[in-house]
């Protein structure tokens, strides 16, 4: 079902990643880095509801605990992960 959404939590080494990922035509490569940007929305998304705001702001609370956001093929599908460092 292209609406379903798989979500994952493990650790690895020093840190914890979190994956969600979705069973849609997922995103090319090469606009994957846009994802990102404020205001930014793919062909297919600009005609429901919404900002382009949703993975900009999780960027930047990641970024402001010291974590990383990586977005990746999921054959079919989108792989949403987030990398946060564990505390000591």
């Amino acid at each position: 079902d292209q609406a379903a959404v798989a979500r994952t939590l493990r650790l690895v080494k020093d840190r914890a990643e979190g994956v969600v990922r979705d069973y849609g035509p997922g995103v090319p490569a090469p606009d994957r880095p846009r994802l990102t940007d404020r205001f930014v929305r793919m062909d297919a998304a600009r005609t429901k509801p919404g900002s382009g705001l949703g993975l900009s702001m999780v960027k930047a609370i990641v970024g402001q605990h010291g974590g990383a956001l990586f977005m990746e093929d999921a054959a079919p599908g989108l792989a949403v992960r987030i990398a946060l460092p564990l505390s000591k």
